[in-house]
C-alpha cells in the first residue's frame, strides 16, 4: 500500500515556494511551481556490512559467504510538520522513536535534518514560539515541554550538569520463599510478587533523564491533545503583547496559562464540553474554538473565559454521509450521526470569498466550512461543504487557497474498510 501524505506544510524559504510533505516515514519538499519533488528526507543508501573470508586471512578461500544482508530497520512515520515564521527550519515530529527533529530548508528547497531529540512520551502537539527560538511539545501524558529551536553543545552540556542524581528506589522483594510456602495458592502468589519486582527493577533501569536542554512548563492529568499559542496587543501600546499557551485534553478541559517564562500560572479554564476535546482553533485573537467527540463546536472568549455560542455539525455530517450512501446505492438505513472533528483550520480568502473556518470530521468524506464573522451571531448558519475523493487527513492554506491530503488507504466514508484498489497495489 502506499501511505497518504498525513501531514503538510508549505515553506517559502526564498522566492520559490515549496510544500513539505510527511507520507509514511518519507519526507518530501514539492516544488509549488511545477509539482516536481526537489528534495528527499531520508535519502541514505541502506547499510550494508562487508563481505567475510570464509578461511583465515593467511589463507584466503576461494569462496566467500555473506553474513549479513540490508539491516531492516522500520524508521518511524512522521505525523507532524510546523514551520518557524521565517521559513527558513522546518520541526518534524516522528512517532515510533518519539522523536522531535529539526531541519533547515534552503532556497532552493533542500532539507536538512539538524538535531533530533527524542522525548519521554509521543508527543502529539507541536507550536513553536513568535521569536522561532523555542519549540512547545505537548505529548500524550500531558507534559507539555519547551525546546530550544536550535540547541548549542553548551546548553546541552549545561543541561546535564544540572541533573541531580535520582535516589535508588527500594524495590519490593518477597520475604517468602519456595521453602516456607507450601499451598498453592500461596506459590501463585509468590510467583506473582517475584514477576512485580522484576517488572519494577526493568522499569527503574529504563527511565533515563533527557540528555538535552528542556524544560517541563506545565501538564495535565490526562492525555493533551492540542497546544495553541495566542498573542495579546495592548491596544493602547504602552505595555509588551502578552502571550499564552491554550491546551486542551481528552477529559473536557481547556486550560488557559501564562506564556513563558510564567507557564505554571494558569489564568482560567473554559469548561463546557461533553465530550474529549481533540483540535482547538484561534479563529480571532480573542475567540477560540474547539472541537472533538460533541455534535457541536464551542466558540469561547478565551481571555474572559466565557462560552459564546455552540455550532451545530450533525445537520452537516448526517447530509453527507446520507449522500455518500446514495452514490454508492446502497440500500436505505440508518445514517450514523456520530461525530469525532479531526481538524479545523482558518483559511483567510478569497478563494471562499471571506475568512472562514474549515472542519474535518473522521470518516466524511468531505471538508465542511462556515465564515468566521458567524462565530459570534447569535443565529444559526447553514454549514457549507467541499466533497472530497477521500476522508482529510491535513490541510494548508496557500495564497487565499487551500492545499488537501486525503486518505487514498481506507474506504470513502470510513475508517477501517480498505480500499479494494490499494489492496493490489504493489508497497
Amino acid at each position: 500500500m502506499h501511505h497518504p501524505y498525513q501531514s503538510l506544510q508549505v515553506c517559502s524559504p526564498g522566492e520559490g515556494k515549496f510544500l513539505l510533505a510527511g507520507s509514511g516515514s518519507k519526507l518530501f519538499a514539492v516544488s509549488l511551481e511545477d509539482g516536481s519533488i526537489v528534495s528527499t528526507w531520508p535519502n541514505e543508501e541502506p547499510k550494508t556490512q562487508p563481505l567475510e573470508s570464509a578461511g583465515d586471512e593467511e589463507e584466503p578461500s576461494p569462496k566467500k559467504r555473506k553474513i549479513s544482508t540490508i539491516e531492516h530497520e522500520d524508521p518511524p512515520n512522521i505525523i507532524a510538520i510546523a514551520i518557524t515564521s521565517d521559513q527558513h527550519h522546518a520541526v518534524v515530529v516522528t512517532a515510533e522513536d518519539k522523536a522531535i527533529r529539526v531541519f533547515s530548508v534552503s532556497a532552493d528547497g533542500q532539507i536538512q535534518q539538524l538535531s533530533k531529540r527524542s522525548m519521554p512520551k509521543r508527543p502529539c502537539a507541536i507550536v513553536i514560539s513568535p521569536d522561532d527560538k523555542t519549540i512547545i511539545s505537548g505529548d500524550k501524558f500531558g507534559d507539555v515541554y519547551s525546546l530550544p529551536m536550535l540547541p548549542t553543545a553548551e546548553e546541552d552540556v549545561a543541561a546535564i550538569a544540572s541533573l541531580k542524581p535520582a535516589a535508588p528506589k527500594k524495590t519490593f522483594t518477597p520475604t517468602a520463599t519456595e521453602s516456607t510456602v507450601h499451598s498453592k495458592a500461596n506459590r501463585t502468589a509468590l510467583e506473582a510478587q517475584k514477576k512485580q519486582a522484576l517488572e519494577g527493577k526493568q522499569q527503574a533501569s529504563q527511565k533515563e533523564p533527557l540528555q538535552f536542554a528542556h524544560e517541563l512548563i506545565l501538564g495535565h492529568v490526562s492525555m493533551l491533545t492540542d497546544v495553541v499559542l495566542a498573542t495579546v496587543e495592548d491596544e493602547k501600546g504602552e505595555t509588551k503583547p502578552k502571550s499564552y499557551i491554550i491546551t486542551s485534553d481528552r477529559d473536557e478541559h481547556i486550560r488557559i496559562s501564562r506564556g513563558l517564562p510564567q507557564a505554571f500560572v494558569i489564568e482560567g479554564f473554559c469548561l463546557g464540553h461533553n465530550s474529549f476535546i481533540n483540535k482547538l482553533c484561534l479563529a480571532e485573537p480573542d475567540l477560540l474554538v474547539s472541537g472533538g467527540g460533541d455534535e457541536e463546536l464551542y466558540v469561547w472568549n478565551w481571555l474572559e473565559q466565557k462560552f459564546v455560542k455552540k455550532v451545530s455539525l450533525v445537520d452537516a455530517v448526517v447530509r453527507e454521509r446520507r449522500a455518500l450512501k446514495q452514490k454508492e446505492s446502497k440500500e436505505e438505513s440508518e445514517v450514523d450521526s456520530s461525530i469525532a472533528v479531526s481538524g479545523l483550520w482558518i483559511c483567510p480568502g478569497p478563494t471562499l470569498g471571506k475568512a472562514e473556518l474549515l472542519i474535518a470530521v473522521e470518516g466524511v468524506p468531505a471538508l465542511f466550512h462556515l465564515p468566521v464573522t458567524s462565530l459570534r451571531d447569535e443565529k444559526e448558519h447553514v454549514i457549507g461543504f467541499i466533497p472530497l475523493v477521500g476522508n482529510p487527513l491535513d490541510l494548508t492554506v496557500l495564497d487565499g487557497g487551500i492545499i488537501i491530503s486525503v486518505d487514498t488507504i481506507h474506504e470513502p466514508g470510513s475508517t477501517s474498510d480498505i480500499d479494494a484498489s490499494e489492496v493490489s497495489k504493489s508497497p
